[in-house]
C-alpha cells in the first residue's frame, strides 16, 4: 500500500502536533518506526539557511544511529536492524525548514540528547465535565467508554480510534499529555494519534479515501514509491532506506520499476555517440 502525496498531505494535516510533523518525515525520510523513536535532537544536522537567495541551501540530514524499543513500561534505545541501517538520510528543502521550525520550539531543543519525539498519553475527560486526567500509560484507554467484555481486542481498537477520530486536530491535540522526558512509545502513538488520524483524514478531506486499515509501516513504503517517482535508482533507494542489499529494494518494488520503457536511457546513451560521417556521393571533378 503506498500513499500519493495528496494523500499524505491529507494525513499530516489530520495529526495533531507534534505528531504530524513525525508522520511527514515517515514519509519523506523513510525511516522504520523504531529509528523514528530513537531519534534524538542530535541526530537532526540542519545545515545553515542560504543568504543568497539564487544558491539553494544543502540539505539537512537525518543520522540514523538507533532504535527505541519497549521494554515493559520503558523505552529503551538499542541496535538497529541491520549494519546498513546505521545511515545518513538527505532531506528534501521542505523537511528541513520544518524540523528547523520544530527544534526552535520544542520545549527541549537546545538539548542535544534529548527524544526528537516526546512520549504521549491520553488526557481522560470525566463523565461530569471536571478536569481531565492523564489515562495510564500504555493503557487501552483512550478515554473513550469501555466496550462491553465480550468485544474483542480488534473491536475495541476499532470503536476507540472511531471515537478519537471525531474530534477536530485541536480538540486531539488537547487530549495529548506529552512527556518530554521519554522516547515515543510507538503502540500508545499508533493506537491514540495514527489510527484516528487516518481516519480523520478522511473526514476532512473525502477525496484522500485512505483505507482505514491503513498500517504505519506503508509510509516508508511511499517514501520508496515516491523516489522511485522522482527517478532516484533503485540501488541509491537501498542505501537511503538501511536495506541490507538492492535485492530487497528490487524485490519489494519490483512493481513500481518499469522495465519495458527503455526510451528514456536509450535517448541518453545515443546522445553519446559521435556524429556519423557519411561519405559524399559528389564525384569531384579534375583538370
Amino acid at each position: 500500500m503506498f500513499l500519493t502525496p495528496a494523500q499524505v498531505s491529507a494525513l499530516v494535516h489530520a495529526t495533531p502536533w507534534p505528531y504530524n510533523l513525525l508522520v511527514h518525515v515517515a514519509v519523506w525520510a523513510g525511516l522504520r518506526a523504531a529509528e523514528l523513536g530513537g531519534l534524538t535532537n542530535a541526530n537532526v544536522e540542519l545545515p545553515e539557511p542560504s543568504s543568497n537567495p539564487n544558491v539553494p541551501a544543502k540539505p539537512g540530514v537525518l543520522r540514523v544511529r538507533q532504535a527505541a524499543r519497549a521494554k515493559g513500561a520503558a523505552i529503551e534505545y538499542g541496535p538497529l536492524k541491520t549494519k546498513q541501517s546505521y545511515r545518513r538520510v538527505p532531506l528534501t528543502a521542505e523537511t528541513t525548514a520544518l524540523l528547523r521550525d520544530y527544534l526552535a520550539q520544542q520545549p527541549r531543543g537546545d538539548e542535544p540528547d534529548a527524544p526528537l519525539w516526546p512520549g504521549m498519553v491520553l488526557k481522560r475527560p470525566r463523565p461530569n465535565g471536571g478536569r481531565a486526567t492523564p489515562a495510564n500509560i500504555g493503557a487501552a484507554t483512550t478515554g473513550v467508554e469501555d466496550a462491553p467484555p465480550s468485544t474483542t481486542a480488534k473491536a475495541r481498537a476499532r470503536r476507540q480510534a472511531e471515537a478519537l477520530a471525531e474530534l477536530t486536530v485541536e480538540d486531539a491535540e488537547k487530549r495529548l499529555v506529552l512527556d518530554w522526558t521519554q522516547p515515543l512509545r510507538h503502540a500508545t502513538f499508533y493506537k491514540a494519534v495514527y489510527r484516528p488520524a487516518v481516519l480523520r483524514a478522511n473526514g476532512l478531506t473525502p477525496t484522500a479515501k485512505l483505507s482505514p486499515d491503513q498500517s504505519f509501516h506503508c509510509l516508508r513504503h511511499s517514501y520508496a514509491s515516491l523516489c522511485l517517482a522522482a527517478g532516484i535508482r533503485p540501488i541509491d533507494i537501498a542505501e537511503l532506506m538501511g536495506h541490507r542489499d538492492v535485492k530487497t529494494t528490487l524485490t519489494v518494488y519490483a512493481h513500481l520499476i518499469n522495465t519495458d520503457d527503455h526510451s528514456g536511457n536509450m535517448a541518453a546513451l545515443g546522445a553519446l555517440a559521435a556524429p556519423v560521417a557519411v561519405p559524399s556521393n559528389v564525384i569531384p571533378l579534375h583538370g
